[in-house]
């Protein structure tokens, strides 16, 4: 007898509150995000991503590497999500980004667009890091994906860049 392929979609919206209310944007942005996570975890990170990780892969651009136009793309909007008159906003705290997550490195790198390129790379993923931790541990519950899906959209151009410029 064949296996019939499960409907997440279908379940979900049968047994868990608020599923219903789901948009398409939302369920490619999450299920996109996954599989770039995945692909890069496992292609740049032994399986294992870590603060450590991270930098040990900025590290690697080396002082004369410039952001492509993607990253500079992932840049502003990040910029224009975290950051209001100067200063890193209520959002950027609820990233839950702390010492060994390098809040201050962000935030500095945030507030100063002429950080080196490296510097940037290195922040983005970061970035891109916590909202993982945050989407994976429950941080953001069911009724909350649809207002993450514009970030979850862009963390997988920042995921997919990177990879290219890692390849």
């Amino acid at each position: 007898m064949p296996v019939a392929v499960f409907n997440t979609r279908e379940w979900l919206r049968g047994h868990i509150i608020h599923a219903d209310r789901l948009d398409d944007l939302t369920w490619d942005a999450v299920s996109g995000f996954t599989v770039l996570w995945n692909v890069f975890e496992s292609a740049h990170c032994k399986r294992w991503v870590s603060v450590a990780a991270i930098e040990r892969l900025a590290d690697r651009l080396g002082p004369h590497f410039v952001l492509p136009e993607n990253l500079l793309i992932a840049r502003h909007f990040w910029l224009d999500r975290y950051v209001i008159a100067g200063e890193t906003n209520h959002l950027f705290e609820g990233l839950h980004l702390d010492r060994n997550k390098r809040e201050d490195f962000v935030r500095r790198v945030l507030l100063n667009a002429n950080a080196p390129s490296d510097d940037w790379f290195k922040a983005l993923l970061l970035i891109v890091y916590r909202l993982r931790n945050n989407l994976f541990h429950g941080e953001k519950g069911i009724p909350d994906l649809n207002d993450q899906a514009k970030n979850l959209s862009n963390a997988c151009l920042t995921l997919a860049t990177a990879l290219e410029i890692l390849h």
